[in-house]
C-alpha cells in the first residue's frame, strides 16, 4: 500500500507514535547526560518534569524537548524536500 492510499487518520497516528518514541529516547539520553548512570530517579524525575518540578528535572525536560524538536523539524524537511523532488522527477 502506498503512502498516497494511507488513510490521513493512519498517517497521522504513525506521526505522532513516532514523535512520542523519538521524545522519550531524546529524555532518557537526556538523563543520561545529566545524571550520568544513575538510574534511581528515572521514574520521579520524569512525572516532576511534566507537573512543573525541580531544576534538574526541568533542565532534562528542556533538553528532550529541544531535541525532539530539532529531530521533527529535520525528518519534515528531510520529508518535504524528498516529497518535492518526487514531484519535480515523476517516473
Amino acid at each position: 500500500m502506498s503512502e498516497y492510499n494511507t488513510p490521513r487518520a493512519v498517517r497521522v497516528l504513525k506521526i505522532a507514535f513516532t514523535l512520542a518514541l523519538v521524545y522519550l529516547a531524546c529524555w532518557f539520553a537526556s538523563y543520561c547526560l545529566v545524571m550520568g548512570h544513575d538510574f534511581r530517579y528515572v521514574s520521579s524525575y520524569f512525572r516532576l518534569g511534566w507537573s512543573g518540578g525541580l531544576e534538574i528535572p526541568a533542565g532534562i525536560q528542556l533538553l528532550a524537548l529541544s531535541a525532539t524538536a530539532v529531530i521533527g523539524v529535520t525528518w519534515w524537511g528531510v520529508n518535504m524536500w524528498k516529497r518535492g523532488a518526487r514531484r519535480s522527477n515523476p517516473a
